[in-house]
């Protein structure tokens, strides 16, 4: 999920159950409703989770144009 600096949701990415790998997502800059995101700061927030396992991290990247 993609987050703006006030903590809105901007797009999510990723929504399914993915088997056990390594994986690369591309944002395009683009919202949920497919306009164009301005540029500035924005988080990421990555979730996975195994049996017995979770791990949820955020950071911070930037959108430059």
């Amino acid at each position: 999920m993609v987050y703006d600096i006030l903590g809105r949701e901007v797009n999510r990415l990723v929504d399914e159950t993915q088997s056990p790998g390594s994986y690369a997502i591309t944002w395009d800059g683009r919202t949920s409703n497919g306009s164009t995101a301005g540029s500035g700061a924005y988080f990421y927030r990555i979730v996975a989770s195994a049996p017995g396992r979770n791990f949820s991290q955020v950071r911070k990247m930037l959108l430059m144009k």
